[in-house]
C-alpha cells in the first residue's frame, strides 16, 4: 500500500495525533494479510514457521490465488496501540488470500481487521480524545489496486522499523518474483534454504 496518496493520508493522521505517537516510525504503508513467524527446521515455539508451511502456502497461491483486485482505503480509526486507515475489501481479495494462507498454518487465528498502520502510540492515552482527533482528520477515500503479495520481514529490535520484501507473488502471472534484500534479511532467507 506504499503509494503517494496513502502516504499523504498517513501523514495527515500523524499530524492530527501529534505528540501521542512514538517518534521514528519508518514502516512503509502495508496491509498485513497473515503473520508467519521465525524460520525453523523443526518447530518448537508457537511462532516458529517451518519451510514446509511456506512451500504449501506458495503452492496454494500458485493454484488458487485470486486475480488482481481493488481495495478501498478510507477513514482513520484506532486500535489500543496504533492509529490506522480503514480498509474495505469489496471484491473479497483479502478474504480469499487469507483463506489460502491460513489453510496451511498451525498458528491459532486471531480476530483480523484489515488496516494500514499510521504509527505507534508513544504512551497511554484515553481513547475518547484520540477518536475525536481521528474523526476530525479529513481522509480522502483512495482506491488501491492489488497486483502482488509480498513475504515481508523486519528487524525485530527496531520498533517501527522498515519492512523488507523477501519475495513477491504476482497475482496476474502467478509467479514468484525475487527481490533485493538487505544483509540481515539475506540471513533470514538462508535460514529457510538451510532447513
Amino acid at each position: 500500500a506504499d503509494i503517494a496518496p496513502i502516504r499523504t493520508a498517513m501523514a495527515g493522521v500523524c499530524a492530527h495525533l501529534g505528540d501521542c505517537l512514538l517518534p521514528g516510525y519508518t514502516r512503509q504503508a502495508h496491509i498485513t494479510l497473515h503473520l508467519c513467524g521465525f524460520p525453523a527446521a523443526s518447530p518448537v515455539q508457537p511462532d516458529d514457521w517451518p519451510i514446509s508451511t511456506l512451500t504449501q502456502q506458495l503452492q496454494a497461491l500458485s493454484d488458487m490465488a485470486p486475480s488482481p483486485f481493488t481495495l478501498e482505503i478510507g477513514r482513520a480509526d484506532s486500535f489500543s496501540s496504533v492509529p490506522y486507515l480503514s480498509v474495505h475489501d469489496p471484491e473479497e481479495g483479502i478474504t480469499a488470500l487469507r483463506r489460502l494462507l491460513g489453510e496451511h498454518d498451525r498458528t491459532p487465528e486471531h480476530p483480523y481487521v484489515p488496516h494500514v498502520t499510521c504509527g505507534l502510540y508513544g504512551g497511554e492515552f484515553p481513547m475518547a480524545p484520540i477518536r475525536e482527533k481521528l474523526a476530525a482528520c479529513p481522509v480522502q477515500r483512495q482506491t488501491l489496486p492489488v497486483t502482488r503479495v509480498h513475504l515481508m520481514a523486519y528487524e525485530a529490535a527496531l520498533i517501527g522499523g522498515p519492512l523488507f520484501s523477501l519475495c513477491a507473488f504476482d497475482l496476474e502471472t502467478r509467479r514468484l518474483q525475487p527481490t533485493r534484500l538487505p544483509a540481515w534479511a539475506s540471513q533470514f532467507a538462508k535460514a529457510f534454504q538451510n532447513t
